[in-house]
């Protein structure tokens, strides 16, 4: 009985790395959806234009984009869990100092510093899972790894409604020993603070046990051969979801933002709707997505995904017209998430096309030069949204038409792109295929 008992433990025991590395996932995702949720009243409270609060957001890509190839390197010469455990103390310090922010400049140091600690999150908790599971058990541990990543956003967005509201309720009290405080003050100081017991939980991973030491990001010298035969396929899949990505910071910005200045909806509550809608479509999205890709990639063969891709992103550019007509929260809501949902079943099958279309070897290198490029794109999408808010006079209707005007065209480029080089996709899979075979 007590070895049964004990192999049960050893069992569940088993699942303790990737269990941390979700629960940890999850806590972070909780702050940089309150920067969107409390946008609006920290734009009112220090007088910021749009284009300044767009440039809070934007200041996220351009930091991800510049620290993301040292944080690889980093990630493969240290030991893993400790470098979790202080990036983990770096950002919530930082939250924490957003919520006592005195100006702009204190706000786009605090940001930056999140977004510079935060990303290490993603290359650390990859590695981690590579190096504790093997075979069928890490295919499992990915699988949960990449179902909790998914529905951080509409996780994030409920307990950040959720902090809002205890704090709006405790102000009172808490005001009779911070001056000045205010909900969305408080909130990222809690935030903040839950970092702590974060921290200390990740040091139940004891030892970094790691395989072997992978080459510099920055050694590109086996990537030539590759991009002398597929330069086409290359540039022309990422600038094709560049479009998408402007298109869906711009939007996943702004929309939450356009909520509480257009209905007057309270940041706390928008938290609480937006992450039930968003969860809910977020689940569907990758539930149909996974399913999707296995039925047409019977059918279709390796072109499935693109098809896939360009069917949802024509009916994403489609929902923004009933948005401009949406005369209530729930509605606008709701459509938000029939977008979410149709981007997220659109895009769960991009790993599969990066697989596809990268030879044996390269992929790791393949993937980072497209985790990079994301990053960059995602720094014009709010700033430019902002920017012709400004240009149109701040008004909520004419935020609505400055996100349509830059989403709706960077959706159907994309879309056409993907329709033109189709056909060269496919023969740099043909390629790779007889490559893999020799």
């Amino acid at each position: 009985m007590l070895r049964s008992f004990a192999d049960k433990f050893r069992h569940l025991g088993k699942w303790l790395p990737v269990s941390v590395i979700v629960i940890v996932t999850i806590i972070a995702s909780i702050n940089k959806q309150l920067v969107g949720l409390i946008a609006q009243p920290v734009k009112v409270e220090f007088g910021l234009s749009d284009t300044q609060l767009g440039g809070i957001f934007s200041i996220l890509g351009v930091i991800v984009a510049i620290i993301s190839p040292l944080l690889g390197q980093i990630t493969d010469r240290v030991d893993r869990h400790k470098f979790l455990f202080v990036s983990i103390l770096i950002w919530s310090i930082a939250t924490a100092s957003y919520g006592v922010a005195a100006g702009y400049v204190t706000l786009l140091i605090s940001v930056a510093v999140i977004a510079s600690a935060e990303t290490s999150l993603g290359p650390i908790s990859n590695s981690v899972i590579a190096d504790r599971y093997r075979h069928g058990d890490r295919i499992n541990a990915n699988l949960v790894y990449f179902a909790a990543a998914g529905l951080t956003t509409g996780i994030g967005s409920f307990l950040g409604g959720v902090l809002l509201h205890q704090s709006a309720n405790n102000l009172t009290y808490i005001a009779s020993f911070w001056q000045g405080a205010s909900d969305w003050r408080v909130a990222m100081v809690v935030t903040g603070l839950l970092g702590i017991p974060l921290a200390l939980l990740t040091l139940v991973l004891g030892k970094d046990e790691r395989q072997t030491d992978q080459k510099s990001f920055t050694d590109l010298s086996d990537l030539k051969p590759y991009w002398r035969d597929h330069w086409k396929t290359l540039i022309s899949f990422n600038v094709a979801n560049a479009g998408f990505l402007i298109a869906a910071t711009a939007t996943m910005v702004w929309v939450p933002i356009y909520l509480v200045r257009h209905f007057g909806i309270s940041p706390a509550d928008l938290g609480i709707r937006f992450g039930l809608v968003i969860g809910i479509a977020d689940l569907i999205g990758i539930l149909f997505g996974l399913v999707a890709i296995k039925k047409f990639y019977h059918f279709l063969g390796p072109i499935a995904p693109r098809y896939i891709f360009q069917f949802s992103m024509c009916g994403v550019a489609l929902l923004y017209v009933p948005l401009l007509a949406a005369e209530t929260v729930w509605v606008v809501m709701i459509i938000f998430g029939m977008q979410n949902l149709l981007a997220t079943f659109g895009t769960a099958s991009f790993n599969n096309m990066v697989q596809d279309m990268s030879s044996p070897g390269i992929r790791g290198k393949i993937f980072g030069i497209n985790a990079l490029i994301v990053s960059l794109v995602g720094i014009p999408g709010p700033l430019l949204v902002g920017a012709l808010s400004d240009y149109f006079g701040q008004e909520p209707q004419s935020l609505l038409w400055a996100i349509l005007i830059i989403s709706v065209p960077m959706l159907l480029f994309s879309v056409l792109l993907y329709g033109l080089t189709n056909k060269i996709y496919l023969q740099t899979i043909k390629a790779i295929r007889i490559l893999e075979q020799d």
